[in-house]
């Protein structure tokens, strides 16, 4: 697999810096399986808690590639999701942190910096996991003053689109 391409600074447009959400929630996919087998939770909505306070300590969010050898795949989270990030996103973008198991109301729980890294990774929560996974990396979480409810897009990373209502941190 490709690594990722280089990532330009905010420099050179108008600065202003895109939005992206990327959420920590469904039911864990792969992750979440491997940390309930290996006994770091119970349950794989524990396991997304897990991934969640693991990515607010370590300063980035988490994306997997899919379950069972999609990553090529026409509907691939890769394709559709990653991809486009990694093509798309800057140093400086906002990113916020969405986790639907905090609650409808507050699941954007805190947003961050977009650092311009990404990195593979095949373990988290100090578990290996069997399909690959990206870490994007921010600055630090901040928590949001007035957390809100995410869109209710079934997409882990995507950009957000004119929502001047919520995400104007």
């Amino acid at each position: 697999m490709d690594d990722p391409p280089s990532v330009p600074n905010r420099e050179g447009d108008n600065g202003t810096p895109q939005l992206w959400h990327c959420g920590n929630g469904g039911d864990g996919g792969d992750a979440g399986h491997r940390l309930v087998l290996a006994g770091v939770a119970k349950t794989k909505k524990e396991a997304r808690f897990s991934i969640y306070g693991e990515s607010i300590k370590n300063n980035h969010c988490v994306v997997g590639f899919g379950v069972h050898g999609e990553y090529f795949q026409e509907q691939s989270r890769w394709k559709h999701q990653l991809k486009p990030f990694l093509v798309g996103a800057k140093r400086g973008d906002k990113i916020f942190l969405h986790c639907s198991h905090l609650g409808t109301d507050v699941s954007v729980s805190h947003y961050g910096i977009y650092t311009g890294k990404c990195e593979r990774a095949e373990t988290i929560c100090g578990v290996l996991v069997q399909e690959p996974i990206w870490l994007i990396k921010v600055e630090k979480w901040i928590p949001l003053q007035e957390p809100f409810r995410g869109a209710g897009k079934y997409k882990t990373l995507y950009k957000v689109e004119d929502d001047g209502e919520h995400y104007t941190y």
